[in-house]
This record gives C-alpha cells, structure tokens and sequence, in this order.
C-alpha cells in the first residue's frame, strides 16, 4: 500500500506541474448558473460554476466530476479533459462540461447538480447525457443520474477510481495502525467546511484536533454539521442503482489503487446491483488513483470507446 501511495504522489506532483491551469485549455467558456434551493427551511442561492469545451452546441454532453469532499475542476480532471480534446472525433461530436462548487460539500450537493442539469436540457435539449464521475464522484453522478428519470435521452455513467460505498471505504482505514489515510480526508473533510457557504451557522462545529483519529472525527463532523443519522449519512455516501434499465454503468478502476478497498466496493456491487442493471467492468492493469491519465502512454482510446458504446 505505501509503494502504490508513493506512486500516486509522484502521478499528482507531475499533474500539478502539468494541469493546473484551466485557463490554458483551448476554448475553454466558464458560466455561473444560479438557483434557488431550500436550507433550513429558507430560500437560498446556490450557484455551480459550468466549464463548457468541445462543440458548445453539440446535443450530446459529457458531464464532468471531481472526486474528494468538493467538486472542483482537479488536476486530474483537466487531463483526462485536455487528452480528449485532441481526439478530433471527442472535440466535434461532443459537448464537454466541467461542474465545479466550491462552497458545497459533494454529498449534499447533488440537487444543485441536477437543476443545473436540467437548466441545460432547457437550453440544448439533451440527446445523450454522460456523467464521468472521478472517486466519490462516480457516487454523485450515480445519485443524480437517478434524479433526472425525468429527462428523456440516452444515458451512461462512468465511474472512475470509484468506491461504491464512501463512508464504508472512509471506516476501513481506522483500525490499521500505519497506513492512515483517514488523516488526510479527515483535513480534506475540515478545509471544505471552513469554506462551506453557510460557515457562519455551523462554525461552532466545524472543530479541528490537533490529535485527530480520523475517520471517526470524519464520520462524527459530517453527522453534526448536517444534523443526519448515520443512517442518512451512509444513503447520501453509496452509489445508487435506482437507474433506469437503458442507463449503461460503465466501472473504470486501477487494479491497484491504495484509496479504493476493491473487497469493500466488489462485495457492496454484488449485494446491491439489480438484475437489469447493464454494468461493465474496465479493470487497469496499473498503480494509480484518479492519476494514471498522467502518463504519455495512457489509453485514451479505451475511454473514447466507452464514451461511444
């Protein structure tokens, strides 16, 4: 585990280094798309930054999201983006579009991501509708593309990097006594709240320990600031096979990841998948998380196949 962790460092220095400017990617059109949503009973402007690319007035979309606690336009995402770009076929058939939000944690975020979707549908009128979700955020784009029953096109999720089950996968950490990463989404955890629109409210708790045991802080944060059981906690952290039976599953995972506990995430697909579900499985003979698509010699044509089928 500490050789594979080892490895994705170095994949996200060189990322860092390489992508992290949007500003550099060609053509590129930011938008702020603003909504009203209910907070504690009172009407509150939400807004999801909206990052257009490829052909703007293509019908057919692909829906970028960022893993970790906030949904951002990462390193990662701008890669896997920009090696797609210079796929002629991606470029012109293809409407490609970053959500980022920034004042939100991603588990609480998802109805501002589907009444973003749905402004877009009012304006090109969806035919086919792609979300690329990277680590939770495969469990997001899951949770939205079952919210969206209503709109009426071709469907797919991809996830990548994807633990099927978040909260379960944030857990597992806490009995190892070295290899804790639960440490870090612990900090990744505090640093969205401290950022969270409606800091002022829930600042009282959003504490952080200096001697932190990480995933139980984790857990018992999430619970206080969102006023959840545990229970909802875990609904909101789990990939949602509530899909429609012509909705593709597309499972795009490094065979060895250390963030992902393939045991956990196999065993929660194998308890949960319906019948009808039209899953494939995309296994990456490499060592990664979120980062193998640094590589000059990355297989973009695998993921355009998937975009395609």
């Amino acid at each position: 585990m500490f050789y594979w962790l080892f490895i994705i460092i170095l994949h996200n220095i060189y990322l860092i280094l390489f992508n992290s400017n949007v500003s550099s990617i060609d053509d590129l059109n930011k938008t702020v798309y603003k909504h009203i949503l209910k907070d504690n009973e009172k009407d509150v402007e939400q807004s999801v930054n909206v990052y257009k690319m490829g052909n703007k007035h293509s019908k057919k979309v692909i829906i970028f999201l960022s893993g970790s606690f906030r949904v951002s336009f990462d390193t990662y995402v701008q890669k896997m983006v920009t090696n797609l770009l210079v796929i002629e076929y991606i470029k012109n058939i293809y409407q490609l579009i970053v959500f980022e939000k920034l004042d939100k944690q991603t588990f609480v975020s998802v109805k501002d991501f589907e009444t973003t979707v749905l402004t877009l549908n009012d304006e090109i009128n969806i035919e086919e509708l792609t979300i690329f979700g990277f680590s939770t955020g495969g469990v997001i784009a899951s949770r939205i593309m079952s919210g969206l029953k209503s709109l009426k096109c071709k469907k797919k999720i991809i996830t990548y990097d994807t633990p099927y089950q978040v909260l379960d996968n944030v857990l597992y950490f806490e009995n190892n006594t070295f290899y804790r990463p639960d440490f870090y989404f612990y900090y990744l955890i505090h640093k969205t709240y401290l950022n969270h629109f409606n800091y002022e409210e829930i600042k009282s708790l959003v504490k952080h320990d200096k001697w932190t045991n990480g995933a139980a802080d984790f857990l018992q944060m999430v619970l206080n600031v969102h006023n959840m059981s545990y229970d909802e906690i875990y609904e909101t952290t789990r990939f949602n096979f509530d899909q429609e039976k012509d909705t593709k599953i597309i499972q795009i995972y490094c065979e060895y990841d250390p963030i992902v506990i393939r045991s956990l995430t196999d065993a929660y697909i194998k308890d949960n998948i319906k019948a009808d579900t039209n899953m494939i499985n995309d296994c990456k003979k490499c060592i990664g998380h979120c980062s193998d698509m640094w590589s000059p010699g990355f297989d973009i044509i695998s993921i355009v196949n998937h975009i395609r089928s």
